[in-house]
């Protein structure tokens, strides 16, 4: 009966706080709030307020740098503005001045024959080393299936989880908030981001295929499928796939069409799929139940299927599905699949 007052008391506190303009206070007031109720009245939008907030630095205040830009003008004609007038009132030489012009050329010097030394460039080191940004307190026994980022602010990251939704950080990381207002189910497999509109998400859960245009605020159903391809030179065309078939769209979701079914004819069952980087219309899966085990590609966009790798039984036993495919693509143009199986 006591825990609904001090939640008030705490919500009223926080937005004090906020309107005093002491970020760090409001935001464990409300971190607070949000532990005992993640939905009591708006404090995850306050505390994202608060984040967004409180990234703010003098340092991005443009009369700051306004004022630099004045300062830097006067400090630059403070020191040329001398030289400027030696410049231009520098004396004609007298004929005192003037020395005479040799009469000869000193001889040519030979060639040096002594090596020198080549300057070779420094490699540049490789970011080996991995920060924690974030301890996964959020997400507590689950598996994340998918993480996006918001190719226009970093800081923006968007994750998935196997079985508690998708969640969303402002902040690189640091705290994450639901974002998965709409999903009918919260078994995530798949999570894309429009590298043009980076409001626009799609995800593919066990009850199919559901799009935002707000940021993960709102979620609605716009089709079957719970695996999903966006082609990477247009984000308008999509793919959706279940265990039995493809479907394709290509006005970011608003028309779908099929264009693979399993019960048609081999390669049977999809197990694992991708797409090629650079052209949107190939496609390659992983299929072996019903017909020959191996890797299948589609020039075409899925409407039909030729084998480029089969998996020999006698390499690896008694074969049962492929587990993982990935794609890759060269300077020259030439791809390479990396694919594990399961026996």
């Amino acid at each position: 009966m006591n825990e609904q007052p001090n939640l008030e008391r705490l919500y009223q506190d926080a937005k004090a706080a906020l309107a005093a303009k002491d970020f760090e206070r409001a935001s464990n007031l409300l971190r607070q709030i949000l532990k005992a109720d993640v939905d009591y009245k708006d404090a995850a939008q306050l505390l994202a307020r608060v984040i967004k907030l409180s990234r703010r630095r003098w340092y991005n205040d443009p009369r700051l740098w306004g004022a630099f830009g004045v300062l830097l003008l006067v400090g630059l004609g403070i020191y040329f503005f001398p030289k400027l007038q030696g410049l231009y009132a520098r004396q004609a030489p007298t004929p005192a001045m003037i020395r005479p012009a040799l009469t000869s050329s000193p001889p040519p010097q030979p060639p040096s024959t002594t090596a020198t030394a080549t300057l070779l460039p420094k490699p540049t080191p490789i970011p080996f080393t991995w920060k924690r940004i974030s301890i996964g307190q959020e997400f507590k026994r689950d598996t994340t299936t998918a993480i996006v980022i918001d190719p226009k602010d970093p800081e923006v990251i968007y994750a998935s989880m196997e079985n508690a939704g998708i969640y969303k950080s402002i902040d690189g990381g640091i705290s994450w908030r639901p974002a998965h207002q709409g999903l009918s189910n919260t078994q995530v497999k798949s999570l894309l981001i429009d590298s043009q509109n980076p409001n626009i998400l799609y995800t593919g859960t066990m009850d199919g295929t559901y799009k935002t245009e707000d940021g993960g605020e709102n979620w609605y159903r716009i089709a079957e499928g719970t695996y999903l391809l966006m082609d990477p030179t247009d984000s308008a065309h999509l793919y959706a796939r279940d265990d039995d078939g493809i479907y394709e769209s290509t006005d970011q979701g608003k028309n779908w069409k099929s264009v693979y079914s399993s019960k048609e004819a081999c390669p049977g069952k999809i197990l694992s799929w991708a797409i090629h980087p650079k052209d949107g219309k190939t496609l390659f899966i992983g299929a072996g139940e019903e017909c020959e085990a191996g890797i299948y590609r589609s020039t075409d966009g899925g409407h039909t299927w030729a084998i480029i790798w089969r998996i020999q039984p006698t390499e690896i036993g008694n074969f049962q599905y492929l587990d993982a495919l990935a794609i890759g693509v060269d300077k020259q143009g030439n791809y390479y699949i990396a694919t594990t199986w399961g026996l």
